[in-house]
């Protein structure tokens, strides 16, 4: 349910994944990353929160990464706020209003 086409259903399992104590073993990790570049915002959001929860010492760079390049400002302010290190042009930029989604044309 991670790799379904319906971007609606890979976001309602990586939150249903918040709601359980399940160990994240290398695949479950792996399945879970694939998510952080999903064109749905929503779905890389989820994917860097799950990911963030667990402690890494190598997530670091990926919350500085998210923080400086995701296309959507909410993304980046999450990452930010996650631990992540963001560029000031990005901290300076404004949250965009949210985009149309394909579930709402």
């Amino acid at each position: 349910m991670l790799a379904d086409e319906d971007w609606t259903i890979r976001l309602q399992t990586l939150t249903t994944l918040t709601d359980v104590d399940i160990p994240m073993d290398y695949s479950l990790t792996a399945s879970i990353s694939e998510n952080l570049s999903n064109e749905q915002w929503p779905v890389r959001m989820m994917a860097l929160y799950l990911l963030s929860c667990r402690d890494s010492d190598n997530f670091g760079a990926v919350l500085d990464w998210n923080a400086r390049y995701d296309p959507y400002p909410l993304n980046r302010q999450m990452a930010t706020a996650l631990g992540g290190h963001s560029s000031a042009e990005a901290q300076e930029e404004k949250p965009a209003e949210l985009p149309e989604t394909a579930a709402s044309k």
